[in-house]
């Protein structure tokens, strides 16, 4: 739901459209996306690790500081892409490319993920654009 406003009200400028993103947040229909923003955004703000992920292979999204607007969007991000992106975490982990360690998902400008990690058989660092 909070995805789809920020679309239908073409808040997509996470820094230009504060106001429109504290509009949505607002609105008791994505209520739980706005206390977990806030959860996380107070989490960050006060320079403490937040992230979130699977526990095999052990995969972390961390966040940074960037508003409430932006965990928002970089949360629902997560949540609408977790079932796909831990089907692909494990497909890597039975694969010749199993990670040596933990794997690392960064949220791209564009909405998508980019997962990092380091093979355990040829010691090297892949980067998968999900």
């Amino acid at each position: 739901m909070f995805l789809t406003r920020m679309m239908k009200e073409g808040a997509t400028d996470l820094v230009n459209s504060s106001a429109a993103l504290s509009a949505i947040l607002s609105d008791p229909a994505v209520r739980p996306v706005s206390i977990m923003a806030g959860i996380i955004n107070n989490a960050v703000q006060e320079n403490a690790a937040f992230s979130v992920g699977f526990p095999e292979p052990e995969v972390l999204f961390p966040f940074v500081k960037g508003g409430e607007g932006f965990a928002a969007w970089a949360f629902s991000g997560f949540i609408t892409q977790a079932e796909f992106i831990g089907t692909v975490v494990a497909d890597i982990a039975q694969s010749e490319y199993a990670p040596s360690g933990r794997m690392q998902l960064t949220i791209t400008p564009d909405g998508g993920f980019l997962l990092a990690w380091m093979d355990k058989y040829q010691e090297k660092i892949h980067q998968l654009k999900l």
